[in-house]
């Protein structure tokens, strides 16, 4: 998704129409700022799609929200830097949407461990975007290969080699 690069209001609503332009149907990521909020607003008047982002807090998620953002990005890992609860921001995001919001959803983004995801997911986030590095240690576990290794030696064993 782009983000557009303005930080007024003018700037962000004519960046989108000319995304929107060229990619018919893109969502178009806002920052969640007094701004941002103004061209949420405008953009969803003009039917064009958007993504709040750099949210940091529930209630910042929640305006967007209600000026009109289809997602809503909390930035997990960022929240937990400042010292926060970014799993928490994302329950409170959660359920504030579910009450006052409910065309809106949480995009959860600003992952850094495998933990962090699967929580925020176990908190009711309904989806997450992870960055490839976070993606591969999912699946990067020491226990696969060597598990890998043994039905490999396992099928070598009963039938002599490893063709089907």
């Amino acid at each position: 998704m782009p983000q557009t690069m303005s930080r007024d209001a003018e700037g962000m609503v004519a960046e989108a129409k000319r995304l929107s332009n060229a990619l018919p149907g893109i969502v178009v990521k806002i920052p969640v700022t007094a701004e941002g909020l103004v061209a949420i607003k405008q953009l969803k008047k003009e039917k064009i799609t958007t993504l709040g982002t750099a949210v940091y807090s529930a209630s910042q998620g929640l305006l967007a929200a209600l000026a009109g953002a289809k997602y809503i990005a909390p930035y997990v890992n960022r929240v937990d830097a400042q010292g926060g609860d970014g799993i928490r921001t994302v329950q409170e995001l959660q359920s504030l949407l579910e009450l006052h919001a409910p065309d809106s959803m949480v995009l959860a983004a600003s992952f850094k461990t495998p933990r962090q995801a699967l929580d925020c997911l176990l908190a009711g986030c309904e989806a997450i975007t992870l960055p490839l590095d976070v993606a591969q240690q999912m699946l990067g576990t020491p226990a696969v290969e060597s598990a890998i290794e043994k039905f490999e030696q396992d099928w070598k064993n009963a039938f002599g080699n490893l063709n089907l």
